[in-house]
């Protein structure tokens, strides 16, 4: 649980720290081999594609209509559920590269391209939910929570009551500090719940698959929420007790050596520059050094929760991240260890109500 809902919403934050006491759940879906069929389409040509997902690890293969087959698929997913494959014909060439999103096992899209990535084409593949299996009692009452979501955007679904045709539930998600709450009773069809709000024209389907409950949206949903919220996604038993993301993970950083070294230099503040980045962008260098700059913030709080990180081509840093009343500040890029760079001392200038703090000791 990140800092920033312990912060806006400790109520909430006690509560779940306290039944995470008592019912504690390890990361979902490490040892779990989960197959999955979807069926859609990539640009105009109709396809089906068969995933099996353990951990990190995808394979699988895709059939197309009027084209032998299948291709075969490698490739991997990592925490924040982006997916990387590539296609191979029957002759082990490469055909294409599929990179995309699983929002939710049921879900999938993104773009395909070539091999030599010069044609690019949409996708959006869908999955019908599997019937339940043997003696697995579906939506079972108590606490689920999503999962592969950065630390910015969680969310609860808290099953309670069941009726005769449903369940009553309350689905809480955030992003940054916009909210949406849904609350109501999901009707039982077949093996899927669905709710309904004919007044907004939002509709959610909640189905079991294997272990996790797969929520996915329909319709006009954001009228429920904030901007930026969405309740799409896998949620798992239990109180949310994932790791936190790295640097690379979110795009700040580009190599897991740049990140060895930028936690060295920050030392115990690496988890507030990682909770800060929940919104990024690419920022100009106006020192002239090559070096790559992002600026990052999370929505809703900018001016309380935003960060900059100054990456140069020697491997050293200028970085600075609000924390209260301060900007700290951190840098070992030769001549700047007192002094921020043009780059950095700028993006201070917008907080002038901060008081700067120099931290120039490493692994504090």
């Amino acid at each position: 649980m990140s800092r920033l809902l312990r912060r806006k919403i400790p109520a909430l934050f006690s509560l779940l720290f306290m039944i995470g006491l008592l019912w504690p759940v390890p990361a979902a879906g490490a040892d779990t081999l989960y197959e999955v069929t979807y069926a859609g389409k990539i640009g105009a040509a109709a396809v089906r594609m068969q995933l099996q997902l353990k951990g990190g690890a995808v394979a699988g293969s895709t059939l197309y209509n009027r084209v032998r087959g299948p291709y075969r698929l490698q490739g991997s997913l990592d925490r924040l559920r982006r997916i990387h494959l590539q296609e191979y014909d029957r002759h082990g060439r490469l055909v294409g590269v599929f990179q995309g999103r699983l929002p939710s096992l049921l879900q999938f899209y993104g773009t395909w391209s070539g091999p030599e990535g010069l044609r690019r084409l949409g996708f959006n593949l869908t999955a019908a939910p599997p019937p339940p299996a043997p003696g697995q009692k579906p939506f079972r009452a108590g606490i689920w929570s999503r999962i592969g979501v950065a630390p910015y955007e969680p969310a609860t679904l808290i099953i309670a009551a069941s009726t005769p045709q449903g369940f009553r539930f309350t689905l809480t998600a955030f992003s940054g500090s916009h909210t949406g709450v849904v609350t109501g009773i999901a009707k039982l069809n077949g093996n899927v719940a669905i709710w309904t709000d004919p007044r907004r024209g939002c509709r959610l389907q909640l189905a079991m698959v294997q272990d996790l409950l797969s929520i996915t949206a329909f319709g006009n949903c954001s009228d429920t929420a904030g901007a930026g919220v969405f309740f799409d996604g896998d949620y798992h038993e239990g109180v949310w007790n994932e790791p936190l993301p790295t640097l690379v993970d979110l795009g700040v950083l580009d190599t897991p050596a740049q990140d060895s070294s930028f936690r060295e230099l920050v030392g115990r503040f690496y988890d507030l520059f990682v909770e800060t980045f929940h919104l990024l962008s690419p920022a100009e260098d106006l020192d002239g050094l090559g070096a790559k700059v992002m600026v990052g913030w999370v929505r809703g709080l900018n001016g309380s929760d935003e960060a900059i990180v100054m990456a140069g081509p020697d491997g050293s840093f200028s970085a600075a991240v609000l924390d209260g009343e301060r900007i700290r500040y951190f840098s070992d890029m030769p001549g700047f260890q007192e002094r921020p760079p043009r780059t950095v001392a700028q993006w201070c200038g917008r907080f002038p109500e901060k008081k700067l703090v120099r931290m120039n000791e490493r692994a504090f």
